[in-house]
């Protein structure tokens, strides 16, 4: 009788063992699965706030040829006005 008591609660203590190493593993398991939801987290916000600049300097790159299309237009205008007025001093 004391044999087999003595076996059950080596079984036991076995047992308890494994299941406290198994609680400790689901704790670690769940704690990485949040980091890893935080990780996607921030990635996807990261992602979006990108994705808002990227839209920004397109829209400042567009502003920048048109400005840049007024400018020369402005100046070509310019240029011709002072090409006249130098052409009517020599006549």
């Amino acid at each position: 009788m004391t044999a087999s008591l003595s076996n059950f609660q080596k079984c036991e203590n076995a047992y308890n063992i494994a299941r406290t190493k198994y609680e400790a593993a689901q704790a670690e398991l769940s704690a990485l699965e949040e980091v890893l939801e935080t990780s996607k987290r921030n990635a996807r916000d990261a992602t979006e706030i990108m994705q808002e600049k990227l839209r920004d300097v397109n829209l400042l790159r567009t502003q920048k040829g048109v400005d840049d299309r007024e400018r020369e237009l402005k100046l070509v205008e310019l240029m011709g006005k002072q090409k006249q007025s130098t052409l009517k001093r020599w006549l």
